[in-house]
């Protein structure tokens, strides 16, 4: 859905919350999965050529986490022809298992990352499954292969031009990552052991690892460093951490927060994706365009919106187009909120409704980890994954966003004005029904808390001059947007 905006200082149209999710997919845009009656988790989504879905995280099954890889038809139906039931659960040694993210093979095979154990039993791990959903029993042993180190474990996966299959994370609380041949065992091509750690001093992890063209990967999480907190780093084919990648070997971002996600275009770009502390725990999400070395745009903080309320916005999912932009999945509370940038990093005012896409009542449940993912398809649309409160027992859930044909209807609900516009100093609003709220950005993402006043006025103290954009919302649930010029 698109929001008409007239001229400045002339009426403008107030327009009903977006729905942007796809009709066709699932119910309402969204499929859930329930396997046992209690909670369960999608951490990852991709899409095959043939359309169809596959999805990685856990369920829990008597009290007990167990692997969980599930796949449906490109309309969201559970896909029978997978394990016979649509999902296939995996509890490796008879103990808890969980996976964290997936890549597909070539060949359709399908390769997940995860972790088996509990305790410092724990241990880091990839698992494969055949086209047909059952554990690929030419992987490792019986489709899964440890690290064997000790309370490690597995956050993300990524294969490399030659099959290889990386898996990254953290073990003892320091930096991991590993790499196995196409046949699920450690390559001693890479760092003599197969695997490699990194001790920074302090608690360090990786979110996720994105593969480059020449074998190299780029892993993106969090660890302490004096300028703030390391953001990324690169490892070359041979297992060596890159000292040419970004700043010094390091991509550090100053205002601290940590790193969800890496993506990796196909001419080596990058994007970063996560969060960063505003003020005390208030987070707002932060993104980075970056060359194949690390360097570029640098950090572009893309705060939906200003919320006078406190809630975070987290990026847990990126993905650089074809044409520079990029398409960035957040959660804002419970919402989900997909973000589009343009090459420069600022709003894309033509994706969604000003640069967003946003879907409510899902009750998304978004703490501070990386609980979501995100895939976009060849048509543009986006899908996103986590786990939904709505039934009380919280259940894996994926979301379909026709970011490629947004077949959506706006209503127009009444007029409404600021005057006077352009203003220095304070605009009133002129509105036949109740003002709740109001915010305001500028189309950097730049955000402004707003004062409302009693009188409906908008007191512009502090406001940087230029075209800001003022989002109402009014008392019968309706929302309009109008820009103003801050002189």
């Amino acid at each position: 859905m698109r929001i008409l905006l007239f001229a400045l200082g002339s009426l403008f149209q107030v327009v009903a919350t977006a729905q942007y999710l796809d009709p066709t997919f699932g119910t309402a845009g969204v499929v859930r999965l329930d396997v046992d009656g209690s909670f369960d988790q999608f951490f990852e989504v991709v899409t095959q050529p043939d359309g169809r879905i596959v999805a990685a995280g856990h369920a829990n099954v008597n009290n007990d986490l167990h692997g969980l890889v599930a796949r449906f038809t490109t309309g969201g139906a559970v896909d029978p022809t997978f394990n016979g039931i649509g999902h296939t659960l995996v509890h490796a040694n008879g103990t808890e298992t969980e996976f964290t993210g997936v890549a597909l093979q070539a060949d359709g095979r399908i390769v997940c990352s995860g972790t088996v154990g509990v305790g410092s039993a724990r241990s880091a791990a990839a698992f494969r499954f055949n086209t047909d959903g059952t554990p690929d029993a030419t992987f490792g042993t019986g489709g899964v292969v440890l690290v064997g180190l000790p309370s490690s474990y597995a956050e993300d996966v990524t294969l490399t031009p030659n099959g290889g299959v990386v898996i990254a994370g953290a073990a003892g609380g320091n930096f991991l990552v590993a790499r196995f041949t196409p046949g699920g065992v450690l390559d001693t091509d890479f760092n003599g052991d197969g695997w490699t750690t990194l001790d920074l001093g302090g608690n360090e992890r990786f979110y996720s690892v994105a593969a480059q063209s020449d074998g190299g990967v780029v892993v993106a999480g969090f660890a302490d460093d004096p300028d703030g907190t390391l953001w990324a780093k690169r490892i070359t084919a041979t297992g060596d951490w890159d000292a040419a990648f970004g700043n010094g070997g390091s991509v550090v971002h100053e205002d601290g927060g940590m790193a969800y996600d890496v993506f990796v275009a196909a001419d080596d770009a990058i994007l970063l994706g996560g969060y960063a502390h505003v003020i005390g725990s208030y987070s707002e999400a932060v993104n980075y365009m970056l060359d194949s070395d690390g360097t570029g745009i640098g950090a572009i903080a893309t705060e939906t919106v200003p919320d006078v309320q406190g809630i975070s916005t987290l990026a847990h999912g990126g993905w650089l187009l074809p044409d520079g932009r990029a398409i960035v999945g957040a959660l804002e509370g419970e919402d989900i909120v997909l973000i589009g940038l343009l090459p420069t990093g600022s709003f894309d005012l033509d994706f969604g409704t000003l640069g967003l896409m946003r879907a409510t009542g899902l009750e998304v449940d978004g703490g501070q980890d990386d609980d979501a993912g995100l895939w976009v398809e060849p048509s543009g649309r986006t899908l996103f994954c986590g786990r939904t409160n709505t039934t009380g027992d919280g259940d894996a859930f994926i979301a379909a966003f026709a970011t490629g044909t947004t077949a959506i209807t706006e209503r127009i609900a009444r007029q409404v004005r600021l005057m006077p516009n352009p203003a220095t100093d304070q605009v009133r609003i002129d509105a036949p029904m109740t003002v709740v709220s109001a915010r305001a950005w500028q189309a950097d993402g730049r955000a402004q808390a707003v004062e409302l006043g009693t009188d409906r006025s908008l007191h512009l103290t502090g406001w940087s001059p230029g075209l800001w954009m003022i989002e109402l919302r009014f008392a019968d649930g309706t929302v309009g947007r109008v820009r103003l010029v801050k002189q």
